[in-house]
């Protein structure tokens, strides 16, 4: 059974979020790289006082800031304010691995002691599980760490 979904806000209906509010600032734009490159790597929790100590230190730095924001709110805002491609993927792996639990509990019949299968079942299973593993690997590949990514090379002072 899948939960009912809940009512969800459309674009311009009182944003209080002040990280939608200011989705087009070079911070908020910075915090979004920070929060690719760091998911996946550390807990929600963790990664919500990283971009948290992150912001505040940039506006210290910079004197460029959006108000106040706080680690839960960061983390509202890119779990549940932003299409984030590896919360996408993880959502429908976990949902084939559910309907691949249902599938294994529905679809034998027992009958004197005996199993018996169905076939187009399994065969959706199979499907399914191919999917999952594709999933699976595109989820493996997101995580990897860009080459696109500059390296770190110290100052050259000659």
């Amino acid at each position: 059974m899948i939960p009912s979904l809940g009512l969800c806000s459309l674009p311009g209906d009182t944003l209080r979020c002040p990280l939608c509010v200011h989705a087009q600032t070079q911070v908020v734009q910075r915090l979004r790289e920070a929060h690719t490159n760091m998911v996946g790597t550390l807990t929600s929790e963790a990664l919500g006082e990283a971009l948290l100590r992150s912001y505040k230190d940039e506006v210290l730095m910079t004197d460029e800031g959006i108000g106040e924001l706080t680690a839960a709110g960061i983390r509202e805002h890119f779990e549940q304010h932003t299409v984030a491609p590896h919360h996408q993927l993880a959502g429908d792996i976990m949902f084939c691995a559910t309907v691949q639990r249902q599938y294994r509990r529905e679809c034998a019949a027992k009958s004197g002691g005996e199993i018996a299968l169905c076939g187009p079942a399994i065969q959706d299973w199979l499907k399914l599980s191919k999917h999952k593993m594709s999933l699976l690997q595109t989820y493996q590949n997101l995580l990897k760490p860009g080459k696109n990514t500059p390296e770190a090379r110290p100052y050259d002072l000659s």
